[in-house]
């Protein structure tokens, strides 16, 4: 009997320390992790001008894409309303239509390889507008 008690008090200080270990390997992976995802900035990073370069790159699939696959809608975020009417007034110059959710501050434009991609990426460029990503519609 006692050498029952015995195998279940090692089981038991085994479960333990596998239990320990075990959150010790996890603590190490999510600092790890933690170091990744929010490590600070380059110093000399600007985060608008790599919006528009990415928007640059997007732009390059945006016209690749098959008319199956369009519309994209192409997503801004603008500071405010004055810099929202500017935006639109530039798009609209170049033939496309736009929405603009006031209170996210999210401006969308439809994309459907009929217009001109520059027009996009000028807007992409204006001060207080800054590209955040497109999806596919279709």
């Amino acid at each position: 009997m006692n050498w029952l008690k015995f195998a279940l008090a090692a089981a038991g200080i085994a479960a333990g320390a596998a239990a320990v270990a075990a959150s010790i390997v996890k603590k190490e992976d999510d600092r790890e992790m933690d170091d990744y995802l929010m490590s600070d900035p380059e110093p000399d990073f600007d985060p608008v001008a790599a919006a528009t370069q990415r928007a640059e790159l997007d732009a390059q699939t945006w016209e690749s894409l098959d008319d199956e696959s369009l519309p994209v809608r192409i997503s801004y975020v603008v500071d405010g309303p004055e810099t929202a009417s500017m935006a639109q007034e530039l798009l609209a110059s170049g033939g496309y239509s736009s929405s603009m959710d006031t209170e996210s501050g999210v401006l969308d434009v439809l994309y459907t390889q009929e217009k001109p991609v520059k027009v996009l990426l000028d807007c992409a460029g204006l001060e207080g507008v800054q590209y955040t990503g497109y999806c596919i519609t279709a």
